[in-house]
């Protein structure tokens, strides 16, 4: 990942986790395929279900093993972001904002580069969109030098320092054309941890330093 690419990271996280989820089998619910369940570990699932082999023998096709970048597909059940960070606990400290939490889905990678990125996408309501969700990121690079490459505190909005957690962390916002998004994000090592809570733009809690401390007890609660 470039540093440009880096620095736009909040925009073009939904992106990644809605690719990566789609490849993996377990695609968020949309307007018009809500309700698709992701599949347990071990079960194949047709990457193509109206594909004429998939309709005429009756027979699933495997899952694919590359995203379209070239990085290669973690296998769902070897991704372990989630344990750390249970929906009933994002709800205990979110209140109101998470009554309607859906069950976490997860996507993971590991690119060209040999960073392996795990994802923990947790939709707010049932819509199931990253307008409206909490988000949770660890990256593994291979070296310091790679992860200092890539910049990962750097925000294009600006970054505030943010203690008492693992290693050096900031805090940052966002706000798109349907959202608004705050960021922490801690690097520990060659490890970044990064959370992202968003939330329509229409919705003002969590705001300012009530987002920032919600934000930061649910980073302890994920081992940041």
């Amino acid at each position: 990942m470039t540093s440009s690419a880096r620095k736009s990271h909040a925009t073009h996280l939904g992106l990644f986790l809605v690719g990566a989820l789609t490849m993996a089998g377990c695609t968020a619910p949309s307007n018009a395929n809500r309700g698709a369940q992701t599949p347990t570990p071990g079960e194949q699932t047709s990457s193509h279900p109206g594909s004429p082999s998939a309709l005429n023998s009756g027979t699933p096709e495997p899952l694919p093993s590359q995203a379209r970048d070239g990085s290669t597909l973690i296998p769902t059940h070897e991704i372990l972001t989630c344990s750390a960070l249970p929906p009933d606990r994002i709800r205990d400290i979110l209140g109101e904002v998470a009554d309607e939490i859906q069950p976490a889905q997860t996507a993971g990678t590991i690119d060209p580069a040999g960073v392996r990125r795990e994802n923990c996408f947790y939709p707010l309501d049932s819509s199931g969109t990253t307008t409206h969700a909490v988000i949770l990121e660890i990256s593994t690079y291979p070296d310091r030098d790679s992860l200092e490459a890539d910049k990962p505190l750097e925000s294009p909005n600006g970054a505030t320092e943010v203690s008492d957690l693992k290693g050096e962390a900031r805090f940052s916002t966002n706000t798109l054309s349907q959202s608004r998004e705050s960021s922490l994000t801690a690097v520990d090592g060659t490890t970044v941890r990064r959370l992202v809570l968003a939330l329509p733009n229409t919705d003002r809690s969590l705001e300012g330093t009530e987002g920032l401390s919600s934000l930061k007890e649910l980073a302890k609660a994920a081992g940041f």
